[in-house]
């Protein structure tokens, strides 16, 4: 049995003061199909769906100047299985740039999305875990970022070269004897900064933290929910004489700090500067630490999670 569909993702922008929806956010075509099939091993006897997705990005920016189309191809190929825990899903995605073959990649999660500028999958945790999502780049199919939150997005108008991301991983689990949360911070390409906020204690479930930006005094969310998902909410930030100047550098992205909310009562706060993460001036509450070196004892953890 197949079915087909055909319909366009408009994702409108939305303004608030300085913030605004991603401009980075796309707008795609893309067309999906479904086929069943029978598996068969040893005795077990399931259904196999491939879900297939063909995606059409006309005029995605490589750079600041130039312009390139995407196609990519999605199939997620998933046995329902009622003999195991749950179920298995595989991801291969294929890219072609201006109608050249690109890269492939090959994934095991459970599901996968357009997420701002990336490609995102999602891998559900197990047994109080935390849920993982991946993003890849769509220039390249490298994966970028990882993590168990939605990233954060931070642009500087009229460029997206300069765009920038917060990503959190949280590397322990229920019963591990230190809470560990990864910080990663960089481009599309992936992050020119990794830390480590760290508490000691028993760590419990895997509660959400939240981002906000924080500027001028005020704060603002880095996120948007809706009945389609969770989007970024790009925090854009201009150049000194703007919109006389209209020129951009590294240095204007600068004067803002991330604040991260903990468990809903921890609120760790680290400016922004000249594109740099300073966390010598990070605002920490007590029993908190953050260092560029991974605790030890976590290295399997970041293997695992990276595979």
């Amino acid at each position: 049995m197949k079915f087909i569909c055909l319909f366009s993702l408009l994702l409108s922008a939305l303004g608030c003061n300085n913030r605004i929806t991603s401009a980075h956010v796309l707008s795609s075509n893309h067309a999906t199909t479904s086929t069943v099939s029978t598996g068969k091993e040893g005795d077990a006897v399931f259904p196999v769906v491939d879900n297939g997705k063909f995606y059409v990005l006309p005029d995605y920016h490589a750079d600041d100047e130039k312009a390139v189309n995407l196609t990519l191809t999605e199939h997620i190929v998933t046995q329902v299985r009622t003999d195991q825990e749950c179920c298995s899903s595989e991801i291969t995605l294929t890219e072609s740039i201006n109608d050249k073959p690109t890269w492939i990649l090959k994934k095991k999660a459970t599901r996968a999305d357009m997420f701002d500028r990336f490609y995102r999958t999602v891998s559900p945790g197990c047994c109080g875990s935390a849920t993982r999502y991946a993003y890849f780049d769509l220039l390249t199919g490298n994966q970028s970022y990882i993590a168990t939150e939605p990233i954060a997005s931070l642009g500087l108008v009229g460029s997206f070269t300069l765009s920038r991301y917060l990503a959190l991983n949280r590397l322990s689990e229920p019963g591990d004897e230190l809470f560990v949360l990864q910080i990663q911070y960089g481009p599309q390409s992936g992050p020119s900064q990794i830390a480590y906020l760290t508490r000691s204690g028993e760590d419990i479930a895997a509660d959400s933290t939240t981002v906000q930006y924080f500027k001028d005094g005020k704060l603002e969310p880095s996120t948007i929910s809706g009945q389609d998902g969770t989007f970024p909410i790009d925090f854009i930030l201009f150049p000194p004489g703007y919109p006389s100047n209209t020129h951009v550098s590294k240095d204007d992205i600068n004067g803002l700090s991330f604040v991260l909310n903990v468990e809903g009562s921890h609120l760790i706060k680290i400016p922004l500067i000249k594109d740099h993460l300073d966390f010598s001036h990070a605002v920490l509450p007590k029993g908190f630490q953050i260092s560029e070196a991974l605790p030890a004892g976590f290295e399997k953890y970041l293997q695992e999670i990276r595979q």
